[in-house]
């Protein structure tokens, strides 16, 4: 968390708010890119990992064929129409000179990330986590090295934010050869058509939920940029950006929770209760502290030319409490392979949300986009309590802490200091 706030506010620091509003919308149009071309294989990777149905070299080969498919087709309709492209996803950035490298370059780190895209869930899956840690916080202090090299030593701006990202992409890639050698999986590739049916019998469900995500996650950039301003994007891209960052807690426990869901255990549900009603505590304790000193934070991590980013800061803080439930809830379905029962909810959700920013943000501005949000997540979560019904998940068991979770958090702790590790609930 600390490391992604240090990120953050160097990139802030170099490109001021229209800088990000335009680091924003590049973030939406690779976020578009990856919902449209991922077929939901990270996920499916990971449960056909833990129910050993197809074999590892199995599962690689389908990632990487409809990976490389989806790359080649990707680059060859930019190639063909890069200034529709352009024009479509950047068409409002007019208030700076738009330069095509920055699109080039984002859709490089995309296609880097497509490739890599099973290798987190995969190593926690393995329980490989000290490659996982290396990834995660070497990958961290790269991207923190190189926009300070590129973007504030340089000066080159948007340019040296791009090109560290980029960068910063190949590390995955580097780590995923290695596991796969360890592993000794690079001769045991292989493709079959059986393997590409199954990966995708449940990666499509998981697809679905990503297309209808598109909405939740970057509409909101192409929105605001476009019955605002380039600048008000910037300022909610701070907002959406502390949103993530609290949201990168119960994400972390997305893939452990499918891997243990797809496990067959019988204290499957149980724990996957655990892990929610810690995650939920921890997040509505962190917000209550944070929300004091957003107005200070924002004063000292981004500097005063994005105070203006303040109401939307609050305003998207309430929006965490249903978002941790819908992950949760996400994950849980997608351990038991039935992923596709959650996209109703999303459609509904999402719906409303552009329903309520396209009313509230030319009367209240960036704020109206962080109260749409927020209608967005409650609406998905209540559908998805109903959808699952009331023997498989239910609210006070996923949010109310026990007595049980509070003694495992301290024994948790306490096995910290004293320098080993107890077993995760989950």
């Amino acid at each position: 968390m600390p490391l992604v706030f240090i990120t953050g506010a160097l990139v802030a620091r170099a490109v001021g708010p229209e800088g990000k509003g335009i680091l924003f919308l590049l973030g939406g149009v690779s976020g578009v890119l990856g919902s449209l071309f991922s077929f939901g294989l990270n996920a499916a990777a990971v449960y056909h990992y833990k129910q050993n149905s197809l074999s590892l070299g199995e599962i690689l080969a389908v990632c990487f064929f409809l990976s490389g498919l989806s790359m080649a087709v990707a680059s060859l309709m930019f190639v063909i129409g890069a200034n529709v492209f352009i024009s479509v996803f950047m068409g409002t950035a007019e208030t700076m000179t738009f330069q095509p490298v920055w699109i080039w370059l984002t859709l490089a780190t995309f296609l880097l990330g497509l490739m890599s895209g099973p290798v987190t869930g995969l190593l926690i899956a393995d329980g490989d986590m000290k490659l996982y840690a290396l990834m995660s916080i070497y990958g961290s202090f790269l991207g923190i090295g190189l926009t300070w090299l590129f973007a504030l030593l340089l000066a080159w701006g948007i340019t040296g934010v791009l090109l560290s990202q980029l960068l910063t992409a190949l590390l995955p890639i580097i780590i995923l050869l290695n596991w796969m050698i360890r592993k000794g999986t690079v001769a045991r590739l292989e493709l079959t058509r059986r393997a590409i049916r199954e990966m995708l019998r449940i990666g499509l469900q998981h697809y679905g939920l990503s297309l209808v995500a598109i909405v939740t996650k970057r509409f909101d950039a192409f929105l605001i940029s476009g019955l605002l301003t380039v600048r008000d994007a910037g300022y909610f891209s701070i907002a959406s950006g502390v949103f993530n960052i609290f949201l990168s807690v119960p994400r972390a426990g997305t893939y452990p929770l499918i891997a243990k869901m797809a496990s067959k255990d019988d204290d499957r549900l149980s724990r996957s209760n655990s892990l929610s009603r810690i995650q939920f505590t921890l997040m509505l304790a962190l917000v209550v502290v944070f929300a004091p000193f957003v107005l200070f934070f924002i004063r000292i991590v981004y500097g005063e030319a994005f105070l203006p980013a303040a109401g939307a800061v609050w305003l998207i803080l309430p929006a965490i409490a249903g978002a941790n439930l819908c992950v949760t809830t996400s994950a849980y379905l997608n351990g038991l392979g039935q992923a596709g029962r959650g996209i109703p909810p999303a459609i509904f959700g999402s719906v409303f949300q552009v329903i309520t920013a396209l009313i509230l943000l030319p009367r209240i501005g960036v704020e109206g986009s962080s109260i749409a949000l927020g209608v967005s997540y409650l609406i998905t979560v209540v559908l998805l309590f109903f959808v699952t019904g009331r023997r498989e998940l239910r609210l006070a068991e996923m949010s109310i802490v026990t007595e049980g979770d509070l003694r495992f958090v301290l024994s948790y702790l306490a096995g910290v200091w004293r320098g080993f590790r107890p077993v995760s609930p989950w």
